[in-house]
């Protein structure tokens, strides 16, 4: 989980997370939710840069390494950068990353592939 810190969110703009909290929107707030998550064990000391990881959504992220130890970041779906602050807070049901802002997905959901494609369909979709 890349778990954004009570400071991104206040860096979110205006009117942002009061959109996302209405009742119709809940969708939108569950993919911002789920693009924050990655279904495998994810450590911090094993990021290299350019790594492509898949969110929960659905969508990718991007992790990006600066030298010299100029920190981690993860490009989102938007382009925008979050910086790591701290990593591989081991819990009974996964790993806490913590970022300095909030995760935002492209603005389209990825289209799920077809149910009965194969692995070359799959391959060129």
């Amino acid at each position: 989980v890349f778990a954004p810190t009570n400071e991104a969110f206040a860096k979110l703009p205006d009117g942002v997370l009061a959109n996302l909290l209405k009742p119709e929107n809940k969708a939108e707030l569950v993919r911002v939710l789920t693009y924050h998550i990655v279904a495998a064990k994810v450590l911090y000391t094993s990021f290299y840069s350019n790594e492509q990881l898949t969110t929960v959504e659905g969508s990718n992220i991007t992790i990006f390494v600066r030298v010299p130890n100029t920190g981690i970041y993860i490009q989102d779906g938007q382009g925008g950068f979050s910086k790591f602050i701290d990593g591989d807070s081991m819990a009974s049901n996964g790993v806490l990353n913590f970022i300095d802002s909030v995760l935002l997905p492209p603005t389209a959901p990825p289209a799920p592939p077809p149910a009965d494609a194969n692995i070359v369909e799959l391959a060129a979709s």
